[in-house]
């Protein structure tokens, strides 16, 4: 017995050493373990007010044309990457009013039964407007339909100040062609033209345009004349188009339903037209260079779309827009060269800063 208690004696200090130490690392990993639990039971709750700051806001695109129309599809392009460069989740809902293959009054108004049965209660914190039936229905209908909901319009064909009289929290760009730069362009190129063929549709932006056209009338009367196409059939359009006189342009402003009803993508109307046409053909979108037209003083959907997100982002901001104001779309000069030479157009006439299409490369250039 006294060999085990003098042994005892001797390994009780190192006993007693490593229970304390069991006893401390037991600790330890109780308060580590209740740490890990608290900071579990946190998380929920911090990353549910992470993303409840960073919900993206509810956007509506009211577009007036149907998908597969080339400027409306492209401004909808520039929209949308614009708007998740602050708001990456930001899927905007989009509804398309097919206003070019249904433009009768009837028709609209169905749909504003449409979109008030569907968005009643809905929360909608702002509105993109694309073009003109879309503006005009909200205009005629906005407190049916979005009452409060501030709205940033694109596309609209001859903007007026009063368009937007007692209304509040509305601005946008107007689409503003440069029909002076391009017939300038045109009388530039072709300085023997004495008559402009102006052709346009009878849809609501159609006509829109021609009242814009027909603003800068004046300012041409000493030096060419312009008529109007007639509100006509594709086909009795043909006849016109192929018996104008050598001392003529074509100038097309905007050309997608005919008067009985059938509708044109823009790269086919223009086509069409140019293909129909004995002299040069000039336009204002930059939907129709590459089929056939000479070229012109071009508006280009992708960037409008992305100017009118530039401002809705600023009213999802916080700013009023009624404070901002309408700003003008912008143009850029391209030509196709290929049609430049058909015609036989010197290119010293050509204002510097144009872009151009089907040019040949140089070796030097290469």
């Amino acid at each position: 017995m006294g060999d085990v208690e003098t042994m005892t004696s001797l390994y009780l200090p190192v006993i007693n050493f490593y229970r304390m130490e069991i006893k401390m690392n037991c600790r330890k990993t109780a308060w580590a373990f209740l740490g890990c639990l608290l900071f579990a039971m946190c998380m929920p709750i911090v990353h549910g007010n992470v993303y409840a700051e960073q919900s993206p806001p509810v956007v509506l695109i009211l577009n007036s044309y149907h998908q597969g129309e080339t400027w409306s599809d492209n401004e909808i392009a520039g929209i949308i990457p614009t708007l998740q460069t602050q708001y990456p989740e930001l899927i905007p809902s989009i509804e398309n009013l097919d206003t070019k293959r249904f433009p009768s009054p009837d028709y609209l108004q169905f749909m504003q039964q449409y979109l008030e049965e569907k968005y009643r209660g809905k929360q909608v914190d702002l509105l993109i407007v694309l073009d003109n039936p879309a503006l005009e229905m909200i205009l005629a209908w906005r407190n049916e339909l979005f009452p409060g909901v501030p709205v940033v319009f694109a596309g609209i064909n001859g903007f007026q100040p009063e368009m937007l009289a007692g209304q509040e929290g509305i601005t946008g760009v107007a689409e503003t062609q440069d029909f002076a730069g391009t017939i300038d362009l045109a009388l530039a190129l072709n300085p023997d033209v004495k008559r402009v063929y102006a052709i346009h549709d009878y849809t609501d932006s159609g006509l829109a345009v021609r009242n814009e056209m027909e603003a800068i009338l004046p300012e041409y009367s000493d030096r060419v004349e312009i008529t109007f196409s007639p509100d006509v059939s594709y086909k009795e359009l043909e006849d016109s188009i192929r018996n104008l006189p050598a001392d003529s342009v074509v100038l097309i402003m905007t050309y997608v339903t005919d008067a009985i009803g059938r509708t044109f993508t823009r790269a086919e109307s223009t086509r069409l037209i140019s293909s129909l046409s004995p002299v040069p053909v000039y336009a204002m979108h930059e939907t129709r260079p590459g089929y056939g037209i000479v070229g012109g003083r071009l508006l280009e959907g992708l960037e409008h779309g992305r100017q009118a997100a530039e401002l809705a982002l600023r009213v999802l901001n916080g700013g009023n827009p009624s404070d901002l104001p309408v700003e003008k779309s912008t143009s850029h000069l391209m030509l196709d060269y290929q049609v430049l030479s058909k015609f036989h157009l010197s290119e010293k006439h050509v204002p510097s800063g144009a872009a151009y299409i089907n040019k040949p490369v140089s070796c030097w250039e290469e």
